[in-house]
């Protein structure tokens, strides 16, 4: 059985697919790797309009998205 799942290419398109598909899975796959990126301290995330630190540079961050099926 082949089951047929919409992968988005940007966190915008992903919010779409769960507003479309009445869900919000996207959004929580993007929570939860937020989440460990907080919690492991990859990233300092600023507020929209706050200045880095000096001594900090900026990095964009870029998701990637993917469905596992080899579950």
């Amino acid at each position: 059985m082949k089951i047929v799942v919409e992968v988005p290419r940007m966190v915008q398109e992903a919010l779409v697919l769960d507003k479309n598909n009445w869900n919000n899975k996207w959004a929580e796959a993007i929570q939860k790797e937020m989440q460990g990126l907080h919690d492991h301290k990859t990233f300092q995330f600023l507020a929209p309009g706050e200045a880095a630190p000096k001594e900090y540079q900026f990095a964009p961050l870029h998701m990637v998205f993917n469905v596992k099926t080899d579950l």
